[in-house]
């Protein structure tokens, strides 16, 4: 990948980043840090709206890039816009290859070569486990014991390119998704500021991905999310820690729908007559105790629908579950 001719001097390498969320934009604060290193351009998702007010908000990569001055082109499709795309790339003149991070959307094939094929894409996973859209949540609800950072080269396939580098991280126990993505993000600003510039300089050579052992990250579907009480405790768990914070598990109750932020697996034994989703304890030190398929799962951390986030204690203060209710039926809305 070594070109003098797109280095903005003799010792910095020009390139283009392109990214969309939280993840992607601590990545590219640390290049725009890095002495060897020139951010050229950004390409970023467009505005959505956010907030109770729904204002149109940019995402956190394009915010940062409009507060840097850095050149930002936000298309709603790069496929259908590839022009405006090319035209873009082209005014800001020639770049090594471009750093990619959780774009959330397809880079076409025309993308790909408009950059001589030279997209390096940082992968939360531990490839080819995990390649697709949502590696770190499904790390988490498989209950997988290891994950990590891969610096790969985009191609046509789905994160299917040969790797650069990989950079292996123990997940902890009882880890959700949230704290698994923030030291996950800590890692990867690792490997690009020990990696980039080796590779950016053909130093590193890139390994070609085993099909052994491929997994595929699908996005999150909402209907993932609702808890089904017939499954162990263990599992439910499982399916806790993996949505927190986001999108959130979530079951109904008598008020209406709860997500379920925090659980943990309880040693208690469940009643010979419980049914799973009952409400066993709302007292005491194991207030929040359901029971379920197998086992009985001990509430931590719960959300209504409008509210912040509370503990269980504070949330049963309320008086806001019954002992004996069943946790999973949809109040009936129609009177």
């Amino acid at each position: 990948m070594n070109d003098s001719n797109v280095r903005g001097d003799s010792n910095r390498f020009r390139v283009g980043f392109v990214g969309t969320p939280i993840f992607a934009d601590r990545i590219l604060h640390r290049l725009v840090t890095m002495p060897h290193i020139e951010v050229a351009w950004v390409i970023s998702q467009p505005d959505r709206p956010s907030g109770r007010g729904k204002r149109l908000s940019p995402p956190p990569v394009a915010k940062t890039a409009l507060d840097l001055g850095i050149p930002l082109l936000q298309p709603t499709s790069i496929k259908r816009e590839g022009e405006a795309v090319e035209t873009f790339i082209k005014k800001n003149g020639p770049v090594t290859g471009a750093v990619v991070v959780a774009y959330g959307g397809l880079l076409p094939p025309s993308f790909l070569h408009l950059l001589h094929d030279r997209c390096i894409n940082v992968h939360a996973s531990l490839l080819p486990r995990w390649r697709g859209a949502a590696p770190i949540h499904r790390a988490v609800l498989a209950g997988d014991s290891e994950t990590g950072i891969c610096l790969m080269i985009m191609e046509e396939g789905l994160d299917t390119g040969p790797v650069f580098s990989s950079s292996h991280l123990i997940i902890e126990p009882h880890e959700t998704t949230g704290s698994l993505h923030d030291r996950l993000c800590d890692l990867a600003c690792r490997a690009i500021e020990t990696d980039l510039v080796a590779i950016l300089s053909g130093e590193r050579e890139a390994c070609p991905q085993s099909e052994a052992g491929a997994t595929y990250a699908n996005k999150i579907a909402g209907s993932e999310c609702e808890i089904s009480w017939d499954e162990s405790a263990s599992a439910i768990e499982r399916k806790v820690l993996g949505m927190s914070p986001f999108p959130g598990a979530f079951t109904w109750f008598s008020g209406g729908r709860l997500r379920i932020l925090d659980a943990v697996t309880s040693d208690s034994p469940t009643p010979n007559c419980a049914t799973p989703g009952e409400v066993l304890v709302i007292d005491g030190a194991d207030a929040g105790l359901i029971a379920t398929g197998r086992g009985t799962l001990a509430l931590r951390t719960v959300q209504r629908e409008g509210r912040q986030p509370v503990s269980i204690s504070d949330f049963l203060r309320g008086r806001s579950l019954q002992r004996g209710e069943i946790l999973g039926k949809k109040p009936d809305s129609s009177g």
